[in-house]
């Protein structure tokens, strides 16, 4: 059986960030020149709560909000997930995502890992 994954229009895109209420940012570092902590911010500023997951921060608070070591330890609804993290951690924040199972994650390019991507397609299958 083969798989072929294609990122979401711009539209589908468009239409989850513009219901979206509530952000979990995994990865999330607490220097402000990183990445995860810009884009963060600056989602922040436009409105969306932001949840900071990073096991290194656990309990400690970052922009305002109390980080959480996992996906599964928010006790609260999430409306998409962004990832900022190294490709092998990858699948344990899929498998957490997948038991939540949010609307919406999103990885910049990693997806297109065969490996990662055949990891979602295979559970998914089994969920639906």
């Amino acid at each position: 059986m083969s798989y072929s994954f294609q990122n979401p229009t711009a539209e589908v895109i468009e239409s989850y960030l513009k219901s979206a209420k509530t952000i979990a940012i995994v990865g999330l570092s607490h220097r402000k020149e990183a990445a995860s902590y810009q884009v963060a911010h600056f989602l922040q500023a436009a409105g969306y709560r932001i949840i900071p997951v990073n096991p290194k921060l656990e309990g400690q608070e970052l922009l305002g909000e109390h980080v959480y070591a996992y996906l599964k330890d928010i006790p609260f609804s999430i409306d998409i997930v962004d990832v900022f993290r190294r490709s092998e951690f990858l699948p344990d924040v899929a498998y957490d995502f997948l038991k939540r199972m949010q609307k919406f994650f999103g990885v910049k390019l990693v997806l297109r890992m065969r490996r990662l991507r055949l990891f979602f397609v295979k559970r998914i299958d089994r969920i639906l």
